[in-house]
């Protein structure tokens, strides 16, 4: 689940920014990276913890100078995230995002009932049952639990927060 997400309302006071010169641009690109440490983490205690994958495989990653991007690789997180069939929710700027998890995951309905079987043994249900769930599920859809979407919310404010505190720290000098 990577995809890349801008956050457009700081593009000016990147600019501002950048002005100042070199040590400015490495204040900056170390506040990017704060703030992806940041939405991992986030993202990391807000998963879902059914059986510990999913939570396991969130990181950050450094695309390029300034440019980190969040990252779920666990075949099942957009799943998670947007939930499936009826119940699917798309919070508005994610629709691309999303559907470029639609359809097929590469794993077949026996990978399914076998996830499900394992997943109910630890919550101590009749593993006898895991086809009828996974039928309910693949008819009437999976409610959303969303982690990484929260995360990047509140990471995104901090980020436009901190960026203006970092620019009027760096007018102040002068």
């Amino acid at each position: 689940m990577a995809r890349r997400l801008a956050v457009t309302g700081v593009h000016q006071t990147i600019s501002e920014i950048k002005r100042f010169g070199e040590e400015a641009k490495r204040k900056l690109n170390l506040q990017t990276e704060v703030i992806a440490f940041q939405i991992e983490q986030d993202a990391i205690r807000l998963a879902p913890r059914n059986m510990g994958k999913l939570w396991q495989t969130i990181r950050h990653k450094k695309v390029s100078e300034g440019n980190y991007k969040v990252t779920v690789n666990e075949f099942y997180g957009a799943y998670m995230e947007f939930g499936t069939g009826a119940k699917v929710q798309v919070p508005a700027g994610w629709e691309q995002m999303a559907a470029s998890f639609k359809g097929k995951t590469g794993k077949s309905f026996d990978d399914f009932v076998e996830a499900m079987k394992i997943w109910m043994r630890q919550k101590g249900y009749d593993e006898k049952n895991a086809w009828i769930a996974c039928i309910n599920i693949l008819h009437n859809g999976q409610e959303p639990r969303p982690f990484l979407y929260p995360a990047w919310i509140k990471g995104k404010a901090d980020y436009e927060k901190n960026l203006k505190q970092l620019l009027k720290n760096l007018k102040r000098t002068i």
